[in-house]
């Protein structure tokens, strides 16, 4: 499966571009992020590989940008640390165009019963730390959403998952 859909692609929670160099040629990249920081990492990282992007100071519980913009969405492990998880997959919803697609690199609260348990014990910890949940329930807040999930790979265990999603 060809992962990137269309060409004009929005990435939420850049960071520091580490997936900028994944980018096929010929296509258009937002990239937004609410740090100013990491922004200014992805911006020297976009000038070494030689790539044009636009990068924005947002956040994606409230995108500054038309309905129906985007063919690709692209989030790695962002989701954690969106404190409406809710309302961000709704934005992105949003900017999606009809037929668009959503990539989403996330780590999720596992489904075996003993790993299930520890991680909702130690995820206040986590959450009041670091401000990550560790145990998110994605695909059912895709679904939520309005997405439905066409691809969805464990990475490590059933923690680390891909999910490709479109809007139903």
């Amino acid at each position: 499966m060809t992962f990137i859909k269309g060409s004009r692609i929005l990435e939420v929670g850049v960071g520091t571009g580490a997936n900028l160099p994944f980018y096929p040629e010929g296509i258009t990249v937002t990239a937004i992020d609410f740090s100013t920081g990491m922004l200014d990492r992805a911006r020297q990282r976009a000038e070494e590989l030689g790539l044009e992007l636009e990068l924005r100071l947002m956040d994606v519980q409230n995108l500054g940008f038309a309905d129906h913009t985007f063919d690709t969405v692209v989030s790695s492990c962002v989701f954690c640390s969106v404190p409406d998880p809710k309302q961000g997959l709704a934005e992105i919803r949003r900017v999606l165009k009809p037929n668009g697609r959503l990539l989403m690199l996330e780590h999720v609260r596992s489904e075996r019963p003993v790993i299930r348990s520890m991680m909702n014990l130690v995820n206040p910890i986590f959450a009041l730390g670091l401000g990550e949940n560790i145990n998110r329930q994605t695909g059912r807040m895709l679904w939520e959403a309005g997405f439905i999930i066409v691809e969805e790979e464990h990475l490590w265990l059933d923690i680390l998952r891909l999910f490709v999603a479109e809007p139903h």
